[in-house]
């Protein structure tokens, strides 16, 4: 007597493995060669957001303080 269907359905030269994880890829660097201009452009803009995020930082410390020292004020009031 032959195989049963299931065994049939079930046989390895039927089987597929299941497919093979690709390798990490490496982050390429660029090979582009930036200009003096292109440079100091790039720099410029980082130094301004780095200012402009310290203010902002800044502010919000400064006025999450001043609401604390008002909280103060009326608690002691009371």
């Amino acid at each position: 007597m032959g195989p049963t269907k299931i065994a049939k359905k079930n046989s390895p030269n039927k089987f597929k493995s299941p497919p093979k994880k690709s390798p990490i890829k490496k982050i390429k660097k660029s090979s582009r060669n930036w200009s003096e201009e292109e440079r100091f452009v790039l720099r410029t803009f980082i130094n301004k957001y780095n200012k402009e995020l310290q203010q902002v930082q800044k502010s919000t410390a400064d006025a999450r303080i001043s609401a604390e020292s008002s909280l103060l004020y009326v608690n002691l009031k009371v």
